[in-house]
């Protein structure tokens, strides 16, 4: 450590503050070592710009170094210290960002120096508290918002939806408007946005809560009289009004939505959630594999109002029944929605293990309501 610190700092030998690092640097104590990060941290946040890159560089690898045997506390103050200080030195606030969320938070919420693709990268791949210590930030931009919401975490889009400084592309607000169907927790932040437009907002009329309808109807400029005409006529489309009692329309309409090809997709949908459904394999490289099939195979059964109780038998064990037909095989592909590797020196054992587990907690949860 001493050998990279005189690299690091090439200083006259009378010069006090170094001769005091340099000693810290013989310390090999657990408070000798956080004794010199703070002093390292201080001197670099006070000196940067007296630094050649190559010397800023070695300045942050020793940092790094140290902060695997330092307290959490230690870090923590540091960057609590420079998280709004607009003058910060970037090589130490972009390391700080991508450290454990405790320290990385106050970084990540307030601090003016981090770029639109520092923010993404950490979005990426850090965890999703780093996620949502981004989605409170004042300035994110439409970049950064478009990141948070590939990410398809509730409760980050949520956080962001709730940020009403964060900018969000109108394509992004679209995308959201149409999740809020299967999503309700979109749908209230959604409408309290300044920026979601009111032809978007009368839209999500048809689906949102009574209470989220009055809030659109109070605060967007919505038709209202307009809206209700509209909802009448899809009912009086079924049948003419003059010739049939309105129960008897409503039921019709309501026959005719379950026999339409969005409900039997809106249904798939929520049975591809429970069932993990995934193209690629997750485990080492993610590759692709081929499971289409068998999402197909369910939208088709909503589509034909399957009974239940074939729905359960095929997909549990269609493979097994006599003489199984490909479709009622294809079906039984619930039980290989899991997650898979194919990479080479695994223990075979330890992964049949997994993907056994990984069916019984699936079939318990979606069968008998076990979580």
């Amino acid at each position: 450590m001493k050998g990279m610190l005189a690299k690091a700092i090439q200083q006259p030998v009378n010069d006090t503050e170094v001769r005091g690092l340099f000693k810290l640097a013989h310390e090999k104590s657990k408070e000798g070592r956080e004794s010199l990060y703070s002093a390292i941290g201080d001197l670099f946040e006070r000196r940067a710009n007296e630094l050649q890159a190559s010397e800023r560089e070695l300045m942050i690898e020793i940092l790094e170094r140290l902060s695997r045997d330092v307290e959490m506390s230690v870090r923590v103050s540091l960057a609590n210290r420079l998280s709004e200080q607009g003058d910060a030195p970037y090589d130490l606030i972009h390391m700080l960002a991508n450290d454990d969320v405790q320290v990385a938070y106050k970084i990540l919420a307030s601090s003016p120096v981090l770029r639109d693709a520092d923010l993404v990268e950490v979005v990426r791949h850090r965890t999703m508290q780093h996620q949502l210590a981004v989605a409170i930030r004042k300035d994110v931009s439409e970049e950064v918002s478009a990141a948070l919401v590939d990410t398809g975490t509730e409760d980050v889009i949520v956080t962001l939806l709730n940020n009403q400084d964060a900018r969000i592309s109108s394509d992004v607000l679209e995308y959201l408007a149409e999740e809020s169907k299967r999503i309700d927790s979109y749908q209230k932040p959604l409408v309290r946005r300044p920026d979601l437009p009111s032809e978007l907002a009368e839209r999500m009329c048809y689906w949102v809560s009574a209470a989220v309808r009055n809030y659109i109807v109070e605060n967007f400029d919505v038709d209202i009289d307009r809206l209700d005409d509209q909802m009448s006529a899809t009912v009086s489309g079924v049948v003419d009004a003059d010739e049939e009692k309105p129960a008897v329309a409503a039921e019709r309409l309501v026959d005719r939505l379950l026999a339409s090809d969005g409900y039997a997709e809106r249904m798939t949908l929520v049975w591809m959630d429970a069932a993990r459904y995934g193209d690629t394999s997750v485990f080492h490289d993610d590759g692709p594999r081929t499971m289409w099939p068998w999402r197909d195979w369910v939208l088709n059964a909503y589509k034909n109002n399957m009974p239940f109780d074939q729905f359960t038998v095929e997909q549990l064990a269609g493979d097994l029944l006599p003489e199984s037909t490909v479709e009622q095989k294809i079906a039984s592909g619930f039980n290989r929605n899991h997650a898979t590797t194919d990479e080479g020196g695994v223990i075979a054992e330890e992964f049949r293990v997994e993907y056994v587990v990984d069916r019984v907690k699936t079939t318990a949860n979606v069968w008998m309501g076990l979580t």
